[in-house]
């Protein structure tokens, strides 16, 4: 059984998390060191998944147990798929350029560490929709986290067999 901890929406294109970088950098010895970094590429997005999950938690604390974490991406459509006689509904959307599906959760989970949960690594089921926005529908993610019970054996019934 759980309860929702959370759910709210965030309107924008999302961003995929980067892959981290590593560069060179020379000291004045002239020895050369590896410095590694993150892109800031989707610190927006971040900053704006952060700000709408406080909105949603409303002052209250992160939870502290076990959770379940439901994304739903919406894309934009392309051009083609403007068109009248184009799906109403999603549109799967597996082509390269929007992003992995697991990237695009990472930057979420990333965003909502402190806010909605301690640490993502409190998240024990997790299911990401990526898909082109249904006709009338903007771009963005809809979000939910709910809290699971500690000891959930109905999540792992399937697992067992």
């Amino acid at each position: 059984m759980s309860r929702s901890v959370v759910e709210f929406r965030v309107r924008g294109e999302p961003v995929p998390e980067p892959r981290p970088r590593a560069r060179v950098v020379h000291t004045r010895g002239g020895r050369a060191i590896a410095s590694i970094y993150v892109p800031a590429t989707s610190a927006a997005w971040k900053r704006a998944v952060a700000a709408h999950a406080s909105l949603g938690m409303s002052g209250r604390d992160p939870e502290t147990g076990p959770v379940e974490v439901a994304l739903e991406f919406w894309m934009p459509r392309t051009k083609p798929q403007l068109r009248d006689t184009a799906p109403s509904g999603p549109i799967p959307a597996p082509e390269r350029g929007l992003g992995d599906a697991d990237n695009l959760a990472k930057g979420v989970l990333d965003a909502m560490e402190g806010v909605v949960f301690v640490n993502d690594s409190q998240v024990v089921v997790m299911k990401v929709v990526k898909a082109r926005a249904p006709h009338g529908q903007v771009a963005g993610v809809i979000v939910g986290v709910y809290a699971l019970s500690p000891a959930a054996p109905a999540l792992f019934e399937d697992a067992a067999r």
